[in-house]
């Protein structure tokens, strides 16, 4: 079965089980005070989901990233994309978390 998600794109593996997740637990909380019987999406699998091999920089793609002359030769003088990407490179922060300082950091100075 292929499912269309808002822009005519089959959903993946991981939207569906999501959807069927959602749908589990409401499904759940309906058997609780027993407007129904049983859960009718229990005998329903997961999807497989294929997970994509995570790649990494080589330590000197990193030394030439991040040298003393890269802010002005690789990132244009852009101090705020050259911050976030040192951040994310050296720090195990998620991506919402370097949005959300891009955000408060930078536009709380006359860097944004």
């Amino acid at each position: 079965m292929k499912l269309e998600g808002r822009y005519k794109k089959p959903l993946s593996n991981k939207s569906i089980n999501g959807i069927i997740g959602n749908m589990r637990t409401i499904m759940d909380e309906a058997k609780r005070p027993e407007y129904i019987t049983g859960n009718p999406l229990d005998n329903i699998k997961d999807y497989k989901i294929e997970s994509k091999e995570k790649q990494f920089l080589h330590h000197k793609k990193v030394k030439v990233l991040f040298a003393d002359s890269a802010l002005e030769t690789i990132w244009e003088g852009d101090l705020k994309m050259y911050t976030l990407n040192l951040l994310a490179a050296t720090t195990t922060h998620r991506l919402s978390f370097l949005l959300w300082y891009s955000l408060v950091i930078f536009c709380r100075s006359s860097l944004c």
